[in-house]
């Protein structure tokens, strides 16, 4: 018998021996979960596809409620017990380990401002864990056919590598030969060795022009150093850096009216629109000289930042290696520019609306019960749908409210009862409608309007070949 094909044999014997027998809610019979180690780098999604091929299960919900009913928390929903808590348990690994080593939530939140000093996968905050792990950076699923052969001879069967899936890079670092992709999701419940043969194949001699331009493989390494973190970077600190350093190479460091070269314009001048077309759609057909808020802003924007993507294209643009450009972001501490947070707080729904009452809806006086950041109890009563009432226009607010909702006065008695403007009352009787009003917003974003302006969509690497290209890609220097 051939040594892998034993591996592969041994492999699922071991996994049918430590498979926990749970009982079925619904059955009187008991069943089988069947538990398999996650290989190096295996991606969430691929995990999921082969836990289901080795239970028998045909869809997701299937294996859930498995999963669930093996861990003790059948009936339980993803926000109380997020799904890659529930991997990460049947892994056998810690939820932060398997978080950062098969998912791309330390991608996705590599730089940000809700809260940085919160560890990937931390599980005291359940809310970075409900779809975050199970977040794909790009369409399709890509694989190399080179690295399938090598798993087949090595494990006995191939996995979906987290490392394909980076945005932007359509070739394997291990084996410089360009990847395959499926345009279907779908395709990671099964192993790509499967897709080897259909997968739609890049042009090579362009895929070569990729790998041989010196800042997409500096963006491929800031990317791939970013998912090695294990926490990510506050953007206040990341503006900062980037700022300082956009400004001393000549670049435009503000939103203020362009005077000086813009980063936007050196990427499309040394990259070209195709491939930025698959990352950053709005630099396809931007024209030189406009600003480009998802990449010049970059330098500025403390807290509407881009994606990580753009963040790693901008820091390939002005250093000169990957490892220089994560030490530059990592050298400075937020305390270093001033930055100080405070300790974050539980803070339930009930604690929240007693000391909403208790201070008269004033927010900055309801921070100061839990003592934690201002903005985050902000952005939970935001949620609740309660108004901030503090100051001599939130004064004027309350009464207004008080007049609709307790008294039960007309809309114009109740904006007179205040003295505030219509378009005051309109506010904030929206704002007391959040819950509602975010229910609406992603409504028109899973069905939008036909009306609606479509923002521009990445587009698959077939499609941006298809592009007119004015900048080669060839004969690019370092910068």
């Amino acid at each position: 018998m051939p040594a892998c094909v034993e591996q592969y044999l041994t492999h699922v014997w071991i996994s049918s021996v430590c498979g926990a027998l749970v009982r079925d809610a619904g059955l009187s019979r008991p069943i089988v979960l069947i538990r398999t180690t996650p290989f190096p780098g295996e991606l969430i999604h691929g995990y999921r596809g082969r836990l289901m091929r080795s239970n028998g299960v045909s869809d997701d919900k299937q294996l859930d409620t498995l999963m669930r009913a093996w861990a003790g928390v059948a009936g339980s929903g993803y926000r109380e017990v997020p799904s890659a808590v529930l991997f990460a348990k049947v892994a056998g690994v810690p939820v932060t380990e398997f978080v950062s080593q098969h998912s791309f939530v330390s991608l996705r939140r590599a730089i940000t401002w809700f809260h940085p000093e919160t560890a990937h996968g931390c599980e005291s905050m359940l809310q970075l864990l409900w779809s975050g792990p199970m977040h794909l950076p790009r369409d399709g699923a890509y694989l190399c056919e080179h690295c399938v052969a090598e798993d087949i001879e090595s494990h006995g069967m191939s996995y979906w590598r987290r490392g394909h899936q980076l945005p932007g890079v359509f070739w394997c670092d291990k084996h410089r030969a360009p990847l395959c992709y499926v345009e279907k999701e779908s395709a990671f419940q099964r192993p790509p060795s499967e897709f080897v043969e259909t997968a739609t194949r890049l042009s090579p001699g362009w895929v070569e022009e990729l790998i041989g331009n010196p800042y997409l493989q500096k963006y491929a390494d800031v990317c791939s150093g970013l998912l090695e973190r294990d926490r990510p970077f506050d953007v206040a600190v990341v503006s900062h850096v980037l700022k300082a350093e956009a400004r001393a190479q000549g670049f435009q460091a503000s939103g203020r009216p362009v005077k000086r070269p813009l980063l936007s314009d050196m990427a499309i001048k040394v990259i070209g629109r195709q491939w930025l077309a698959t990352v950053v759609p709005a630099l396809a057909n931007k024209p030189e000289g406009d600003i480009s808020y998802q990449v010049d802003g970059v330098c500025y924007l403390k807290k509407s930042s881009s994606s990580a993507a753009a963040y790693a294209l901008v820091c390939a643009l002005l250093y000169s290696s990957a490892g220089v450009a994560i030490n530059a972001l990592a050298e400075v501490r937020p305390q270093d520019l001033g930055i100080r947070r405070k300790r974050r707080a539980e803070l339930s729904t009930d604690d929240l609306i007693e000391a909403y009452i208790q201070s008269r809806g004033d927010y900055a006086r309801a921070a100061e019960r839990f003592d934690c950041v201002y903005q985050t109890v902000a952005s939970r009563y935001a949620t609740l749908g309660f108004p901030n009432f503090s100051g001599k226009r939130g004064a004027r607010l309350f009464d207004a409210a008080i007049a609709f909702y307790v008294e039960e006065k007309s809309w114009n008695e109740s904006i007179a009862a205040g003295r505030i403007t219509p378009g005051e009352m309109e506010n904030m009787v929206r704002r007391s409608g959040s819950a509602l009003g975010c229910a609406l917003r992603e409504i028109c974003v899973s069905h939008p309007p036909e009306t609606a302006a479509k923002r521009p969509r990445r587009l698959s690497p077939k499609e941006a070949q298809e592009l007119p290209e004015a900048m080669p890609l060839l004969g690019m220097t370092s910068g």
